[in-house]
């Protein structure tokens, strides 16, 4: 079975649910996953994981993201983007000049309110569950991190433009936040999410194009939305191995040649205090065979093992 990362551009109105399932049938395997959802109204790109790849979701989801914009001044919603009700207004409209320095020094690190309609899980259970039943709830807030805003037009009615955010970011928030600096209200009314895991939306097929283009799994890496398994998470340190220090690391086991190529990433981690994920490549297959971690504190650990290409070596 194919293995790895497949670009999509999901159409606004498709709950991330949606996608997976509609992917799941086109290529006829159940295993298919994601690296994070996408609101409903938005649309842009999603990275699906296909076969091994699912194993690797917990390393996508703390990229960083990126989007077009367009916030409409003069009220608020209860969801903060177009689809939900109106819950404030203000008639008075704000100078442009005004909105669009609040815009620009809306970035960095900003304490925001986390969205009520949002999968964020208080006392086991989801925001967005209170929200529909009615039930009271203290609205949790968090640091977000927002950078690189292009602004490409600002009126007193809307605003539209580019920008990045860090893992855990909710535009909407960041939409809410400028309305209520500057006065004017505002909500989010158009989203595109353009790059996300280091992957632009150029990449992505739509779910209709994908149809199209594919017969069936064997035929996905004929695609340039696809992403081999062997080619993901290429930011990592990478190591190739082969013979018995391959066979022992398939079997859980880091033999000792192994251990002591890495002993730089260790020092590193030691030094620094953080973990460094490395990826180990099998030199006979050319796939994807280890994730391994170097911790601060501890020996290199076994995160995951793949079965992709898995042969025995020589």
């Amino acid at each position: 079975m194919k293995s790895g990362l497949l670009l999509i551009d999901k159409s606004p109105g498709m709950t991330s649910h949606d996608v997976v399932g509609k992917v799941r049938r086109i290529l006829k395997t159940k295993s298919v996953g994601h690296s994070g959802t996408l609101d409903p109204f938005a649309s842009g790109l999603m990275v699906l994981l296909v076969g091994q790849a699912t194993k690797i979701s917990d390393y996508l989801r703390d990229g960083d993201k990126s989007y077009s914009l367009k916030v409409r001044w003069g009220s608020e919603t209860d969801s903060l983007d177009r689809t939900g009700e109106v819950v404030r207004t203000e008639s008075k409209q704000v100078d442009p000049e005004v909105l669009q320095s609040v815009a620009l020094s809306a970035q960095g690190d900003l304490r925001l309110p986390i969205p009520l309609f949002s999968a964020k899980k208080i006392n086991g259970k989801k925001l967005c569950e209170y929200a529909r039943s009615g039930e009271a709830v203290e609205i949790p807030e968090k640091v977000m991190s927002f950078y690189g805003l292009q602004l490409e037009e600002v009126t007193s009615e809307f605003l539209t433009g580019e920008i990045s955010c860090r893992s855990g970011g909710f535009i909407r928030s960041w939409a809410q936040h400028v309305g209520r600096e500057s006065g004017a209200l505002g909500y989010l009314d158009e989203l595109r999410r353009t790059e996300c895991c280091g992957y632009s939306i150029e990449q992505a097929l739509t779910l209709e194009n994908l149809q199209e283009s594919l017969v069936d799994l064997e035929g996905i890496d004929c695609l340039n939305c696809f992403i081999p398994l062997s080619q993901a998470l290429s930011h990592w340190p990478t190591v190739t191995i082969k013979g018995k220090d391959a066979d022992l690391l398939r079997n859980g086991q880091v033999s000792h040649d192994l251990a002591r190529r890495l002993n730089p990433e260790q020092r590193r981690a030691q030094a620094f205090g953080e973990t460094i994920g490395v990826r180990v490549i099998n030199g006979q297959t050319g796939q994807l065979l280890s994730l391994l971690e170097a911790r601060p504190t501890s020996k290199l650990k076994i995160r995951r093992v793949f079965q992709v290409g898995a042969q025995a070596t020589q």
